[in-house]
């Protein structure tokens, strides 16, 4: 057994037969199929996926098949519905296989084509899922620190991402004029737990939606797997999942000196420029497919029931319902889980900033305003991740705030409030030299944050001050403007509580640019972007992070 599946075991995390192991049968499941009372796959035999082609096990005076004048084309009506059973029963990867034995029939079938773009979809969003999550839950054992492992790790991102895109090529191939593609249910399952429970019917709008989805989540894979993961991976991921509400500015610093070690987190000697490449066009996508299936979805006139559909909300917005979202009861595991819909509220702004965020992928010199821009984006990506249940396996319990139980305004409107970033992003020039994520970080020495302050009658024998977590200077503190890192930091007119870091690259690989004008500086109120340097960045973190800490206490 292979490195990677034996942790996993070890972790808890299990295939259908664990996953789907509940005895209630999910709603509209395949009729003809008995519902086991152990896994799944425990079928009876007329539950087989058809074969891929007609057996050739014919009678020898058969007439050749060109020699057939009446044959029409080929028939493959009994492997989708056969597709459409597999979801039903929350099977996605047995779906797949149906699906693709239709294609080897059907090639250009559009319910053959979408069914394997939806099955490999939802088949390989579990599996990314139960990595992520193992690799925090191993964070525990003893081979921590098994390079080897580091590089199973890989590989199997790798192997995640080539599904990932072959379902993404199947939902390419696709004209959405084409696309009427019919369930009783589709499940997916994030963990043990069913989280997503799609009903009705999927149209174009939907297509869109699955290519922006899937879009969003190789743009992410395609990041990931261009770093080189070969350090100290597993305990990193443990002391970030496990550790981040009890850390003080020290144990930061500790985790940033480990991501900043030589071999971590540069690009992946092998895949690391071509993957990370590769991310641009994938996340470039994102918005400019979203607001296209917005688009398709409010012209649409289609009375069946819709998998998804929009609504008019008044006052120049529209309201994005998606069915359905699954909530098992803790108390009653063995009974279907409860369903509602996920809702998202969109207006005018929020959608040009989706639309505006592809082109800048794309566009050189297309800046993406964080207040205006940026947030409204990540409001929605965080909206939907919380909704579905999909940040529990990188955040866990961490953030301060249950994003799930809040809308996409609320959140944007949280963001706007917590992180007032003068910032503006340049996804462009990020592209154009490819790095691995160590640009992200600040300097570290002996193991620690370079860094230093502006209140030196408030710092404690460790160098840190008495503000939230060793962070910022407290409250009383008598704040001094001052030189910082032995004079290459010159006074800069703007006394901060917030700490001075080192940076090796300011601009974080061309990715930023500052609003002068934001940061409250005397004499620089002209409003304007440019490059930081290292005062402006340090400045602009000041300004926009310094709300976000108060949370943190």
């Amino acid at each position: 057994m292979r490195r990677l599946a034996l942790l996993l075991a070890l972790a808890g995390c299990a295939d259908d037969a664990v996953t789907r192991g509940a005895d209630w049968m999910p709603d509209g499941g395949a009729p003809d199929v008995a519902v086991p009372d152990a896994a799944p796959d425990a079928r009876a035999p007329d539950a087989a996926i058809p074969d891929a082609a007609p057996s050739d096990a014919a009678p020898r005076d058969a007439a050749p098949p060109d020699a057939a004048p009446d044959a029409g084309p080929p028939d493959c009506t009994a492997e989708i519905d056969r597709g459409r059973e597999e979801l039903a029963y929350a099977a996605p990867h047995e779906a797949l296989k149906a699906f693709e034995a239709a294609l080897a029939r059907c090639p250009d079938d559009p319910d053959a084509l979408f069914g394997a773009a939806l099955a490999g979809a939802l088949d390989n969003v579990e599996l990314t899922y139960m990595l992520f999550s193992v690799i925090g839950a191993v964070g525990n054992l003893a081979i921590t620190r098994d390079e080897a492992l580091a590089e199973d790790v890989h590989g199997e991102l790798m192997r995640l991402r080539a599904e990932l895109q072959r379902a993404l090529d199947r939902a390419n191939a696709l004209d959405p004029d084409d696309v009427d593609f019919e369930v009783d249910a589709a499940w997916l399952y994030l963990g043990v737990e069913p989280r997503v429970v799609y009903r009705g019917v999927f149209d174009g709008g939907d297509l869109h939606l699955v290519r922006a989805g899937l879009g969003m989540i190789l743009g992410l894979l395609d990041v990931m797997c261009a770093q080189d993961l070969a350090g100290p991976l597993l305990d990193t991921v443990n002391d970030l999942r496990d550790g981040f509400s009890g850390l003080d500015f020290a144990g930061i610093g500790g985790l940033v000196a480990r991501l900043t070690d030589d071999r971590f987190l540069g690009l992946h000697p092998v895949d690391g420029a071509r993957v990370f490449a590769e991310s641009r066009a994938h996340l470039g996508a994102v918005g400019r497919e979203f607001v296209s299936a917005i688009e398709w979805m409010r012209a649409e006139d289609d009375p069946r029931p819709q998998v998804s559909r929009v609504q008019d909300a008044g006052a120049g917005r529209v309201r994005l319902v998606v069915a359905s979202l699954a909530h098992r009861d803790p108390d009653a595991p063995d009974e279907p889980p409860a369903e509602s819909p996920f809702v998202a509220t969109f207006d005018g702004a929020a959608l040009a900033a989706l639309a505006h965020a592809s082109l800048a992928f794309e566009t050189p010199g297309e800046l993406v305003p964080w207040r205006t821009e940026a947030i409204p984006v990540l409001a929605t990506v965080l909206q939907a991740g919380a909704k579905f249940g999909a940040l529990d396996a990188f955040l866990g319990d961490a953030l301060p705030v249950d994003l799930g139980a809040l809308d996409r305004p609320a959140i944007e409107a949280l963001l706007g409030q917590l992180m007032p970033l003068p910032i503006a992003l340049d996804f462009s020039a990020f592209y154009d030299d490819p790095t691995g994520l160590r640009f992200v970080l600040p300097r570290t020495a002996g193991g620690a944050l370079v860094a230093e302050w502006e209140c030196p009658a408030d710092l404690d024998e460790r160098g840190l001050p008495s503000g939230t977590r060793g962070i910022v200077c407290g409250g009383d503190a008598v704040l001094t403007d001052a030189a910082h890192f032995e004079g290459a930091l010159p006074p800069d007119g703007l006394a901060s509580s917030f700490p001075y870091l080192a940076w090796d690259d300011p601009t974080w690989n061309g990715l930023l640019w500052v609003d002068l004008s934001g940061l409250g500086v005397p004499g620089w109120d002209a409003p304007g972007w440019r490059r930081p340097d290292l005062f402006a960045l340090d400045a602009a973190l000041s300004v926009g992070l310094s709300p976000l800490l108060g949370l943190l206490d």
